[in-house]
């Protein structure tokens, strides 16, 4: 039982023909075996938020940050999703595909607040809305505005201005 805990990633397929299972305990660098072919998967094993959507979130801010910063992200086996993507990007030999970060330690961002939307809103419910700062800005009228409060008054939802949106 104590060896099974100690598993955090684990490579599956095929080893000079053989189908083939690997265990690792921990996996700092990329490397290249002859003669294999098949996935290196990570499973981790402490309480972690999962990315919504990681391919977005890659494609949007991780491999800018990946490419030109010194500060690593906070993600679990975040130095493996940069070097597989390297190899990708530099041609690497025998890498195909490679998979987005997607857990993050449950420490690493403010998330407490994050819940569903009801499906309806009593009358007098104040909501906050703003966007994704480092993306897209909000656009009120001939203007912009970071945020914007509305107010629910009998199903119907107002601004502070009182215009009904």
């Amino acid at each position: 039982m104590q060896s099974r805990q100690l598993v955090q990633l684990f490579w599956h397929g095929s080893q000079q023909g053989a189908n083939t299972c690997r265990l690792y305990s921990a996996c700092s660098h990329l490397v290249r075996e002859m003669g294999l072919e098949g996935r290196l998967a990570a499973l981790p094993r402490s309480n972690s938020c999962q990315v919504a959507d990681p391919e977005s979130c890659w494609a949007t801010s991780l491999r800018r940050a990946s490419l030109t910063s010194s500060h690593a992200p906070n993600f679990l086996y975040w130095n493996l999703h940069q070097q597989c993507d390297e190899a990708l990007l530099l041609g690497g030999m025998g890498v195909e595909t490679c998979a987005h970060p997607t857990y993050r330690p449950i420490t690493s961002h403010k998330w407490q607040h994050k819940a569903l939307l009801p499906q309806s809103f009593p009358h007098g419910t104040k909501l906050g809305l703003s966007c994704w700062q480092e993306r897209y800005s909000g656009v009120k009228g001939s203007g912009s505005a970071s945020s914007i409060a509305l107010f629910c008054v009998n199903g119907d939802w107002f601004n502070a201005d009182n215009e009904e949106e």
